[in-house]
């Protein structure tokens, strides 16, 4: 089951995200998309699906960006391969009531890669889907990690009780 998000802004800093999990391999991967466009009229983005930033998120950086979400704090990433370098951000704001418009809160996730910056809004409530899709997606690794451990020692058993 992947999930997907969009964020979009009027500066153009906006973007999609898309993840998705491989629970035989133990990996999450998180897909990001830019913002190249906006429509004020219906506040609908276009984005560049033909450029993506792609992250391989591990196990243990899954449980920070858990953990950030259920303390309103924040955690960062980073990633170097092929001397390219990835910088992920989580973090918990709140921006001041102003006039009519009542205080507003929520996450900020940002992807940098070179030149690239890729920033995803998520209301609290889209931070706490986001963080139980991680808890769903954690689950699952675990899972499948169990799955084949229990058959390898059923097949040695059998290999053993073959040998005897």
């Amino acid at each position: 089951m992947a999930i997907s998000f969009f964020s979009t802004n009027q500066k153009l800093t906006g973007g999609a995200l898309f993840l998705s999990v491989n629970s035989k391999a133990g990996d999450i991967y998180f897909k990001f998309f830019k913002q190249v466009a906006n429509d004020p009229n219906d506040r609908k983005g276009n984005y560049n699906f033909k450029a993506p930033v792609n992250v391989k998120v591990g196990q243990g950086e899954a449980g920070g960006f858990i953990r950030a979400g259920a303390t309103d704090g924040e955690f960062s990433a980073f990633h170097k391969f092929d001397e390219v370098s990835t910088t992920l951000s989580f973090r918990h704001y709140v921006i001041a009531a102003q006039g009519q418009n009542k205080e507003k809160r929520g996450f900020g996730l940002t992807v940098k890669r070179g030149d690239l910056e890729v920033k995803i809004g998520l209301s609290e409530g889209d931070a706490e889907h986001f963080s139980n899709w991680l808890k769903w997606a954690l689950g699952r690794i675990y899972d499948a990690d169990y799955a084949a451990e229990k058959k390898a020692y059923e097949d040695a058993v059998k290999a053993k009780e073959a040998a005897q």
